[in-house]
């Protein structure tokens, strides 16, 4: 009797009453919101990187928000050609 209780439970857990709609929009949804969290961020390191506000003077934070976007775009050569142009710059103290 257990065994049919708990197999009647776990066959109603299991059980997805979404419409075919809602799973696609879910699954859009679920997109969105990833790519919205990549972005933020991506562009939180960008501004770490460039130094905006206080972090002008942080260079081994700028350095290390470089190489983390360095991964990000690591399929974009012109991006990794600049940003490495940037992580020189603030080595030598110019930026």
């Amino acid at each position: 009797m257990k065994i049919v209780y708990l197999s009647v439970c776990l066959f109603f857990l299991s059980c997805d009453n979404r419409t075919s709609e809602q799973k696609v929009n879910d699954s859009l949804n679920d997109r969105y919101e990833k790519e919205m969290k990549t972005e933020a961020y991506v562009d939180s390191l960008v501004r770490v990187a460039y130094g905006d506000g206080d972090n002008k003077y942080l260079t081994k934070n700028r350095i290390n928000a470089i190489e983390k976007l360095k991964v990000e775009f690591s399929g974009n050569d012109s991006i990794q050609t600049k940003l490495e142009s940037l992580k020189l710059e603030i080595i030598n103290g110019d930026y």
